[in-house]
């Protein structure tokens, strides 16, 4: 468990404008429907036009979207944050910032390059001098262009490098030289606060994460975050070829508050990650409990966020056939440092832990899911997933309109944008963004 050493600020001349950049709330998530103050989002572009078939199937990304209408839900979804006084921050925008200072620049470099010189099998095929061509070629970019690149995957052409060498050889079946990085797009997948800190995700499914690479940037060098560098909880070395982590993906991490953070372990995130993730939140003194899911194999539960979602300090929704089957385990501080306390809650349903955890006598869970039996159900509404912006409002694609109907009669407002294109690909409100700012509720 390490803290990020705080950055040299970017080259601006302007004094105003480091102070504009710098201002802002103070990070820290307390909570997963306290009043939400900040939020890092990445709006979709070049990584998205790049998809086909084929490379959805190599990045594996749901499937390839249409990008101007993605952009168009994404911006109401932005406009609807900003209305309600959230600060948005954008991924791109704040890579362009970082990448004019050279020591920013030099530290994403080293890192995005490094499988070239020590995964043997490239090493091999494309020659040791490459590396260097490919630092060179990426030195001369302006920040602006250096930016869409590491998001949008750059190939031999964005590079202006030559296409019958062994570099290009090597890459005869995958174009690109950087990856795109399409999962931008869910902002939360790559990185998670709890408390002032935060877990630098890598989904083992998909290999090292060049996505936690670029926050690991922003918020090591940004001079928004120089004065409150985060910590660490887990995953401190993005993109390492070295470091054998488990996987362990954000939509799986709520920090429900109270001392309590909830985290589903199944494909996603493993068992082992929800351990390291615990102890080092529990050595931080950011949670008294932690209680691990795991869930069962069913399409469509590969993450917890679209099975389970707290919308207000007493509602929440889930989808019956895959929270029913979830089982718990608890673990605890060990006494005078000894090793941390599990304990099985088998029999135990999620919901009934969960109050007993929270001391709230009872949850007023909502089910969700399209059911066989209800001719009234859209074959798409599972309406899990809905972003909180304080207790008691939620932000939610209004496709879901039997959720909204029944939250609204629960008592919770519910914000509706649109999001078909977005759903399409699991990108659900609570997805789309990263809270860097949270308050805890009462």
């Amino acid at each position: 468990m390490k803290d990020i050493a705080p950055g040299q600020g970017v080259g601006r001349s302007s004094q105003a404008s480091k102070r504009d950049r710098a201002a802002g709330p103070a990070p820290g998530v307390y909570s997963e429907v306290g009043k939400l103050r900040s939020v890092l989002v990445c709006r979709p572009g070049l990584a998205h036009r790049r998809l086909s078939p084929h490379i959805c199937r190599e990045l594996k990304f749901e499937a390839p979207i249409w990008v101007e209408r993605t952009q168009r839900e994404f911006a109401g979804f932005v406009d609807a944050l900003t209305q309600r006084g959230v600060e948005v921050l954008e991924l791109h925008a704040l890579l362009v910032q970082i990448l004019e200072s050279p020591q920013a620049r030099n530290w994403l470099l080293d890192r995005l390059l490094d499988p070239f010189v020590r995964d043997p099998g490239i090493a091999d095929a494309v020659g040791s001098h490459l590396p260097n061509e490919l630092r060179a070629a990426c030195e001369t970019l302006g920040e602006s262009r250096l930016a869409d690149l590491l998001i949008g995957g750059a190939t031999l052409a964005d590079l202006d490098l030559p296409s019958n060498g062994a570099l290009a050889l090597a890459l005869a079946l995958h174009p690109f030289v950087l990856p795109p990085l399409p999962h931008t797009l869910c902002m939360r997948e790559s990185h998670s606060w709890v408390q002032h800190g935060m877990t630098l995700n890598r989904a083992g499914w998909r290999g090292p994460r060049s996505e936690a690479l670029l926050v690991a940037a922003v918020y090591r060098f940004h001079p928004r975050f120089k004065s409150l560098p985060p910590r660490i909880w887990w995953g401190d070395n993005p993109g390492s070829t070295q470091t054998p982590y488990a996987c362990a993906e954000g939509g799986d991490i709520m920090p429900l508050g109270h001392g309590v953070v909830l985290i589903g372990t199944g494909v996603r995130t493993q068992a082992q990650a929800a351990l390291q993730i615990a102890h080092s939140l529990f050595e931080g003194g950011a949670a008294q409990t932690v209680i691990a899911a795991q869930m069962p194999r069913l399409r469509g539960s590969e993450v917890l966020e679209r099975v389970f979602t707290q919308c207000s300090p007493e509602v929440v929704t889930y989808r019956p056939d895959v929270v029913d089957s979830i089982s718990c385990q608890e673990m605890r501080p060990g006494t005078r440092g000894g090793p941390i306390t599990v304990q099985a809650r088998a029999g135990v349903h999620l919901l009934d832990v969960l109050s007993e955890a929270l001391g709230a006598p009872t949850l007023n869970a909502i089910a969700t899911g399209a059911d066989a039996g209800d001719l009234h159900a859209e074959p798409w509404d599972d309406g899990n997933g809905a972003l909180a912006l304080e207790p008691g409002v939620v932000l939610a694609f209004e496709r879901n309109t039997r959720t909204n109907k029944r939250l609204r009669q629960a008592g919770v407002e519910v914000i509706e944008v649109p999001g078909d294109e977005l759903a399409r690909v699991g990108a659900a409100t609570h997805a789309l963004c990263c809270p860097i700012a949270r308050e805890a509720v009462a």
